[in-house]
């Protein structure tokens, strides 16, 4: 993944910089939690309420106790 590929360059660079990642493809959801995990700090989608409402769900399915 691209995302992967920015994110440990920036990890090698320690550098401020942020990633932001933009036009988040269906399972918008699943895929921008994804993202998150990889380091993104931000999301530009017009999804974001569905997205950050169903964090906790989408948590408690991937990370079943």
């Amino acid at each position: 993944y691209d995302v992967e590929i920015i994110s440990n360059t920036l990890d090698q660079l320690d550098t401020d910089c942020k990633m932001k990642i933009a036009g988040v493809i269906e399972p918008r959801i699943i895929n921008a939690y994804a993202f998150i995990q990889m380091g993104a700090s931000r999301i530009g989608t017009r999804g974001a309420v569905k997205i950050v409402e169903a964090l906790p769900k989408v948590q408690k399915m991937l990370y079943k106790k």
